[in-house]
């Protein structure tokens, strides 16, 4: 027999109960299912253990992510059995807070930890892998394309000390800062996007507008982070990596020539495709990041120059002799080439040239719901009737209840947004 349940329909339980419902398969199944159905369940005098063994419940019945959220001692099972655990700081000590992932001091928090900082960090960690494994394949695969054209002679390509470097001092630090604090949607986003079409930017449809469900369903079906974007900047780092051995191999070979006459030897080439990787690696961010400031650009640009520095000086006659005698005075001759700058300023920005392309017809083509309101094809700024009714609201709840609800359900109503895979 079936039952239709309530759109407010609520269910409580008792430690005691839970005592039976955990220990049978039968009965947890249907309290399992059951819960799906309610908007809230509230398991009252109940154990750590029992919280505990209530997370583990849900975790058992599919795939989704758990998320607890305790400020005391007895919350500490029910946290570390949760995907994620948040602790709350108050007057039951810190027991919760130690154990947690992560620690807020006040409850009201927990609503821009999860909206904001949550969905930040998803796309942060997930950019942030694809591009690290970016960076290393690119490097990687300028040294397969040498094997190839050397016979597998067993030459090795870059200069030793080059590739030992490379993500220790060059490449990490324009990385850890661009992702540390790259944000798609920021607080004046908001107000460029949707405030101003209400001339009133204290309004609390900027205050709500981050819990848009669109901007979510990004993690639901794992599109920052997937087999096929996984492969596709592996496919980046293949094509980087060949255009940029082939270029320059081909282009500066029997070409170039020092200032004695000779021709350019295998050193210097090498040493330009390094130069050249590291233009790309650096620029290959900011093509990838939105939130573009002061801090992600001179890390980027102090990065380069001490990349220049550190090779500058290991190019010295005393320097090179204890690392590899091959490089003394190379470095030199290689600022002093105009065929040396002219490839390492052109080819990266022609090679970084590609992927804005690409970027750009993903954006116009295929958009995801961030880029329909970034282009404002999305229907908030023809929801003139919805705008009206919120600006005449004096009520702050009434104004928060009609302009969540119309605007949630105009966005899914919407065909230009159902369309959109994120």
């Amino acid at each position: 027999m079936s039952m239709k349940i309530p759109e407010n329909y609520y269910m409580i339980v008792s430690g005691l109960c839970l005592i039976y419902i955990i220990k049978s398969s039968v009965l947890s199944n249907k309290f399992f299912k059951l819960g799906l159905l309610c908007r809230s369940v509230i398991c009252c005098r109940v154990t750590g253990g029992q919280k505990s063994q209530v997370v583990s419940l849900i975790k058992r019945k599919g795939s989704w992510i758990t998320l607890s959220v305790g400020d005391g001692t007895n919350d500490v099972p029910m946290i570390m059995e949760a995907h994620i655990g948040v602790g709350v700081q108050g007057k039951e000590g810190t027991q919760a807070v130690r154990s947690a992932d992560y620690a807020i001091c006040q409850f009201r928090f927990l609503q821009r930890l999860l909206l904001i900082h949550g969905r930040n960090g998803y796309r942060r960690i997930s950019t942030f892998i694809c591009y690290y494994f970016y960076k290393n394949f690119i490097l990687v695969f300028a040294e397969i394309y040498f094997v190839f054209f050397s016979g597998f002679s067993g030459q090795p390509f870059f200069p030793d000390f080059l590739p030992i470097l490379y993500n220790s001092v060059w490449t990490s630090w324009p990385c850890i800062f661009a992702f540390s604090i790259d944000s798609d949607l920021i607080d004046h986003t908001y107000k460029k996007m949707v405030l101003n079409l209400l001339k009133n930017k204290n309004n609390l449809l900027g205050k709500y507008f981050e819990i848009l469900p669109s901007f979510y369903r990004a993690g639901q079906v794992k599109y920052y982070f997937n087999l096929k974007t996984f492969w596709l900047w592996l496919f980046y780092a293949i094509l980087h990596g060949g255009l940029t051995y082939i270029f320059i191999t081909f282009g500066i070979i029997n070409h170039a020539v020092w200032g004695d006459g000779k021709f350019v030897d295998h050193w210097w080439i090498t040493t330009v495709i390094f130069s050249s990787i590291i233009h790309i690696v650096t620029y290959k961010i900011f093509v990838e990041i939105i939130y573009w400031n002061k801090l992600i650009i001179l890390t980027s640009v102090l990065s380069i120059l001490l990349y220049y520095f550190s090779i500058y000086v290991i190019n010295t006659t005393i320097v090179a002799f204890a690392v590899q005698n091959e490089l003394a005075k190379k470095v030199s001759s290689m600022f002093i080439s105009r065929t040396y700058w002219i490839y390492t300023i052109s080819l990266p920005i022609f090679i970084v040239s590609i992927d804005l392309l690409v970027k750009f017809l993903y954006r116009f083509y295929k958009p995801n719901p961030l880029d329909l309101v970034k282009l404002r094809k999305v229907a908030f700024k023809d929801s003139e009737d919805i705008i009206a009714k919120i600006s005449t609201m004096k009520n702050p709840k009434d104004m928060f209840r009609v302009s969540q609800k119309n605007i949630l359900e105009h966005t899914y109503n919407n065909p230009n947004v159902e369309m959109v895979k994120i």
